[in-house]
């Protein structure tokens, strides 16, 4: 079978399995709290499994923990998609990042890389 969606991506995405911490923002605390794991990321956002559906607009507070830097990254996220991959079990849900400084920004960016470059010496 042949792919021949375009790929819209403004940027670079890893897929790669790191352990974040979520919560729905709700009148300023944190609501639906779990912790998952994400299934690719970018500079831009990422998808992650949820154990329950997000509707779109959704702003999540995420931990991300990222292998290369010592703290977990704390970021906001607005759910683009959230969709069933099993019955009322788990839900791939799509977000991209909110605002975000440069020093977090510079985190992915460079988590990304790595993993791109291991990627290429690997093939």
């Amino acid at each position: 079978m042949v792919d021949t969606e375009i790929d819209k991506r403004r940027s670079a995405r890893a897929d790669v399995h790191f352990v974040t911490a979520y919560g729905r923002i709700s009148n300023d605390s944190l609501v639906d709290r779990d912790v998952t794991q994400t299934k690719n990321i970018s500079e831009g956002g990422l998808l992650l499994t949820t154990s329950k559906p997000f509707e779109p607009s959704t702003s999540l507070s995420l931990k991300i923990n990222l292998p290369t830097f010592a703290d977990p990254v704390q970021i906001t996220g607005t759910v683009l998609e959230s969709r069933q991959i099993h019955s009322n079990l788990v839900y791939l849900t799509r977000l991209e990042f909110s605002a975000m400084d440069e020093q977090k920004r510079k985190a992915i960016q460079q988590t990304v890389e790595y993993y791109a470059r291991k990627k290429r010496l690997q093939n």
